[in-house]
């Protein structure tokens, strides 16, 4: 129980310094690039944060097979969606720098 519970809430942890730290640093008003500058750096934390906690779940896999797994699984697709999020937001400053 004590595992399920540092997971969660590790896993809410990271989601919100991501998206507080993104949107409190956009509120001075709103400049596409500032706001997009604002969110790369806490989806990278949130990303490697959350890869890090996998890669320790699924080196302790062999304690609690199931809980374990079922937690791994869940928490490497929401890294996924983190890289995703954060690979998109620094294409996008890329192509806004250079093009426009």
């Amino acid at each position: 129980m004590k595992a399920k519970r540092f997971i969660a809430v590790w896993a809410a942890a990271a989601a919100f310094t991501a998206f507080y730290s993104g949107l409190a640093l956009a509120a001075d008003g709103f400049n596409i690039n500032k706001t997009l500058d604002s969110l790369a750096i806490p989806f990278g934390i949130a990303t490697y944060s959350l890869v890090i906690t996998a890669v320790i779940l699924g080196f302790n896999i062999r304690k609690k097979p199931k809980l374990i797994m079922k937690w791994h699984k869940r928490i490497a697709v929401t890294a996924l969606c983190f890289a995703t999020c954060h690979g998109l937001i620094v294409f996008s400053l890329f192509v806004l720098e250079k093009y426009f």
